[in-house]
């Protein structure tokens, strides 16, 4: 009989989730307005989630917080935005096949800041598993260089601050979860709403760059934001199990990366195909070592 921890299913349906939040968010942010398309899709993300929380009779339960635990979301909502900020105007510039593999590498960052923060010892397999993953990253930079796109340009800084940022968060959501105890659609509910305040705000400081193009309502901006709350709706749960271990978790979910690419090659006939999936297939490797041998 096969064993399987309570915390893997809930984190595959979460992959699965965000696995077409990234096809939705391509599609909405593809030659139109980054910011704009940001806020509306988070808003109908934090509508959707109150409305759910009403429906369910959790909803009053779930507003109440202590300002020391506000604080802290706060904190999340602010990581996660900033990370939502480079990765949309990452996908707004690269193709899929490029940018979603890049962010399947925030297992490695995510171990590492396990290891320092919540001693998670990777064993010697492990460190194989990272090499792995590292490799592939460099891989996609190289093919990023070849489609026009170097390591320091615009598009491939973002993607790497929204890999690393993301990585914060989901540290950080073990510390809130696992560490504060503070329940989990407490922090659903208000990640959502501080998230849609602090996108908000930075729709109105970033300047709008007078060549960027204008804002088009797209279906897709919706489906974003509903798409991520679902996901969000079983990481979470998948988090708050006990005995859980959060670099795993990460790497399960980032398994996310293939719903896009095969999209994007299927469907958007991006260029590289071929070898990009020989790199990505090196990183979900990678993935796999850390996450079975533990």
């Amino acid at each position: 009989m096969v064993f399987v921890a309570p915390f893997v299913v809930p984190i595959l349906l979460s992959a699965v989730a965000l696995g077409f939040y990234d096809i939705s968010k391509k599609s909405s942010v593809n030659g139109n307005a980054v910011m704009p398309t940001l806020f509306l899709s988070t808003l109908s993300g934090a509508v959707c989630f109150t409305l759910l929380a009403y429906c369910n009779g959790t909803l009053k339960d779930a507003v109440f917080c202590t300002g020391t635990e506000y604080f802290l979301l706060w904190i999340k909502a602010i990581l996660v935005g900033t990370s939502w900020i480079c990765s949309y105007y990452a996908l707004h510039e690269l193709p899929i096949t490029l940018a979603a593999p890049i962010r399947a590498s925030s297992p490695v960052w995510t171990l590492i800041g396990a290891m320092i923060l919540y001693h998670e010892c990777p064993t010697s397999i492990q460190f194989i598993g990272m090499a792995l993953i590292l490799g592939g990253y460099v891989f996609f930079t190289i093919f990023g260089k070849k489609e026009g796109f170097k390591p320091t340009s615009f598009g491939m800084v973002m993607i790497l601050l929204a890999t690393v940022l993301g990585s914060c968060s989901t540290l950080f959501d073990k510390y809130l979860l696992g560490v504060r105890m503070i329940p989990r659609d407490v922090v659903q509910l208000h990640f959502c709403i501080n998230s849609a305040i602090y996108t908000m705000i930075a729709m109105f400081v970033l300047k709008r760059r007078t060549d960027a193009p204008k804002f088009n309502w797209r279906w897709s901006i919706p489906a974003t934001g509903i798409l991520v709350v679902l996901s969000d709706f079983f990481y979470f749960r998948a988090v708050s199990t006990p005995d859980a271990s959060i670099a795993v978790l990460a790497i399960l979910r980032r398994c996310n990366v293939l719903i896009p690419f095969l999209y994007g090659c299927c469907f958007w006939h991006e260029v590289n195909r071929s070898k990009k999936l020989v790199a990505l297939i090196v990183i979900l490797a990678g993935a796999a070592l850390l996450a079975l041998f533990q």
